[in-house]
């Protein structure tokens, strides 16, 4: 049971996170977890509170969005005074971690129910689910987000990168083009630093974000950010990615 409830090794991004498992977890959170429907069922028909919080301020709900399993999602969601935006300590919600993971059946049920946030920040890095997912490159929860009209397609974390610089810098291309169909994604958005998803395109070798970004009229190929003053084709230069630095080349 101890190894099967270890955290989840992308745990380490979030600052307010241990190694630990977590503890003062209930019978309801290791339903949920574990996706056991029929348990959950009866342990809220018997007055199990649904909005317990373990050591990590998880609730049931939480865990079962994170590990995407919609039956119990759906079941809490119905539970009397359940909170479907209860955040955890690092700030996530249930549709947080539900994108994290790029669990699109959960998402959608979240988002179906109105009183649920769908533009939540967490503590750490202050991303959206729309950024997280972008992140990670699950496409299918990008434009499910997308497509709710409270959700800002172009919300700056904490340091000021949106979810189409995160998509760039991970080189999803699928996720840039679903980004930059978006009227309102700017292409050539700066963070804190003054970087540029073509920037971080550049820096991270990705030629078919690179390719796709290039297109855009309204992207500087010669931007340059505010700390070493370096344009993405010396970011690519720099770390040795001579298909990216062709391309640049090419369209100077």
């Amino acid at each position: 049971m101890g190894q099967a409830m270890l955290v989840n090794e992308d745990y380490h991004r979030f600052s307010n996170y241990s190694q630990d498992v977590p503890q003062q977890m209930t019978s309801m959170h290791l339903a949920a977890y574990f996706g056991l429907s029929d348990i959950v069922a009866v342990l809220i028909r018997n007055g199990h509170d649904p909005n317990t919080e373990d050591s990590y301020k998880r609730t049931p709900l939480s865990w079962a969005a994170e590990n995407g399993h919609k039956e119990v999602v759906w079941l809490l969601l119905e539970a009397d005074g359940v909170d479907p935006d209860a955040k955890s300590k690092s700030g996530m919600t249930p549709l947080s971690w539900a994108a994290w993971e790029g669990h699109a059946a959960v998402v959608t049920l979240l988002l179906e129910k109105h009183s649920v946030d769908p533009d939540p920040r967490d503590s750490g890095t202050g991303q959206t689910p729309l950024s997280l997912a972008a992140w990670r490159g699950h496409g299918m929860v990008v434009w499910l987000l997308l497509g709710n009209d409270r959700v800002e397609p172009d919300s700056r974390s904490g340091p000021g990168q949106t979810p189409l610089s995160y998509a760039a810098e991970k080189g999803h291309e699928t996720v840039v083009l679903l980004l930059l169909a978006n009227d309102g994604v700017d292409p050539d958005s700066r963070s804190s630093v003054g970087r540029t998803p073509l920037s971080y395109a550049a820096e991270g070798g990705h030629e078919a974000v690179v390719r796709i970004l290039l297109k855009n009229s309204r992207v500087d190929l010669n931007s340059r950010d505010s700390v070493y003053g370096q344009t993405p084709l010396c970011w690519a230069v720099w770390k040795g990615h001579e298909g990216v630095v062709r391309l640049l080349l090419s369209d100077d």
